[in-house]
C-alpha cells in the first residue's frame, strides 16, 4: 500500500512537467520520440557488442572443446547479424528524420 501511495504521489508531482512537455506540432512529437529512442539504440548496440565479444572470448578460450568453439562461432555470427540490422535501422531513421523533419 505504501509503494502504491508513493507511485501515485510521484506521478501527481510529475504531472505538471509532463503536461508542459506536450508537443505543439507533429515535428516536435517526432523529435521527442527520436530523442527517447536514441539512448535505447546506444544500449542495444552496447549489448550486441558485448554478446559478440563474449562469443569471441568463448571461441578463443575454448581450449580445444568443439562445443565451445561452435557456441562462440554462433554467438559471433548472430552478433554481427544483429549489429547490422540495428545499425541499418538506425541509419534509416536518421535519413528519414533528416529528410522530412529537418529544422
Amino acid at each position: 500500500m505504501k509503494k502504491l501511495f508513493l507511485l501515485f504521489t510521484s506521478l501527481a508531482l510529475a504531472f505538471p512537467v509532463i503536461v508542459s512537455a506536450a508537443p505543439d506540432t507533429f515535428v516536435d512529437l517526432v523529435n521527442i520520440i527520436i530523442g527517447l529512442i536514441n539512448p535505447l539504440f546506444t544500449l542495444i548496440v552496447s549489448l550486441i557488442l558485448l554478446m559478440f565479444l563474449f562469443g569471441l572470448s568463448k571461441f578463443v578460450f575454448s581450449l580445444g572443446s568443439s562445443d565451445s568453439v561452435e557456441d562462440g562461432k554462433r554467438l559471433m555470427f548472430w552478433g554481427i547479424i544483429a549489429l547490422f540490422l540495428v545499425m541499418s535501422f538506425w541509419g534509416i531513421i536518421a535519413i528519414l528524420s533528416n529528410t522530412f523533419f529537418s529544422p
